[in-house]
C-alpha cells in the first residue's frame, strides 16, 4: 500500500489541530469527534486503496445510486432547524449531499469529455439540491 504523504500528511495535521482546539473549546465534544476523525482516516485508506479506474469504469452506477440516496431525505428524513435534509442512522444524523460530494465529482470528472452528457447529469442533482425543503 502506497500512500501519498504529501496529501495524507496535511489532512492528519488540520485534523489534529482541530481536535486539539475543540478539545479546549468544547471537551464534551471531543469523544465524538475524535471517533468521527477515527472513522474517516479508515474511509481514507479504504478509498486510497480502491483504483481510479474502477471508480471511473462505475460512474454511471453510483451516480443513479447517487440521486436515490440524494432524495431519500425527502422521504425518511427528519426536521431540523427548519429543513428536512438530514437521515437520522441511530443516534447520529447523516447529511446525503455531503457523502454525495465526491461520487458526484467522480462522476462529474468521467463525463467531462461529453459536454452535452454532463451538463445531462448535473441537472437533476442540482435539481434536487435546490428543491430541498
Amino acid at each position: 500500500m502506497k500512500i501519498d504523504w504529501w496529501l495524507a500528511l496535511p489532512a492528519l495535521l488540520l485534523t489534529l489541530v482541530g481536535l486539539l482546539v475543540l478539545r479546549s473549546i468544547a471537551p464534551q465534544f471531543f469523544s465524538n469527534q475524535l471517533l468521527f476523525a477515527a472513522v474517516s482516516a479508515i474511509f481514507f485508506l479504504i478509498f486510497s486503496l480502491i483504483d481510479y479506474q474502477i471508480l471511473k469504469f462505475l460512474h454511471l452506477p453510483i451516480f443513479f445510486l447517487l440521486l436515490i440516496f440524494l432524495l431519500s431525505p425527502y422521504f425518511l428524513g427528519i426536521h431540523s432547524r427548519g429543513a428536512k435534509r438530514w437521515l437520522q442512522t441511530g443516534q447520529f444524523t447523516l447529511q446525503p449531499s455531503e457523502i454525495a460530494k465526491p461520487f458526484l465529482l467522480n462522476t462529474f470528472s468521467s463525463l467531462a469529455g461529453s459536454p452535452v452528457l454532463l451538463i445531462s447529469s448535473l441537472i437533476p442533482s442540482w435539481l434536487i439540491i435546490f428543491f430541498q425543503p
